[in-house]
């Protein structure tokens, strides 16, 4: 989470949105939020934005000149950034990663947004970065 507030931080208009179901989720969702709010205590210069995901969907749709950078758990980042790439035209357009840049004890993952590898080489050529080339 601190890696998305320095990005924000970095950005011009210095906001973050956060992708959240604390309305649902009691336990999980409930301590992200807090632990949103903790770690905002030391970027008081971004601007914070905590939105249930369902919600944070529809902005990205409607008003997304509004986002700068969004920060979720893995589930909802996933099903953002499929949405963003579907915004741009295609599931493929769009990469997705799980980053653990402060920690150190993680190494980075970085992958399309392809919601399934490639059935055939026709569909891969339609897929303009699947994973690992069209099946053979």
């Amino acid at each position: 989470m601190r890696y998305a507030f320095q990005q924000a931080r970095n950005r011009p208009r210095k906001r973050l949105a956060s992708a959240t179901k604390s309305n649902a989720m009691a336990y999980t969702m409930v301590l992200w939020d807090e632990v949103l709010h903790e770690v905002a205590r030391d970027y008081p210069d971004v601007q914070v934005a905590n939105y249930h995901v369902d919600a944070l969907a529809a902005r990205m749709i409607t008003h997304p000149e509004s986002l700068d950078v969004v920060v979720g758990s893995n589930l909802f980042a996933d099903i953002l950034t499929d949405l963003g790439g579907a915004l741009q035209g295609s599931l493929g357009l769009a990469t997705s990663a799980n980053l653990n840049r402060l920690s150190g004890s993680a190494l980075p993952c970085s992958s399309p947004c392809t919601a399934a590898p490639p059935t055939s080489p026709a569909a891969a050529s339609r897929t303009p970065s699947p994973p690992f080339g069209p099946r053979r």
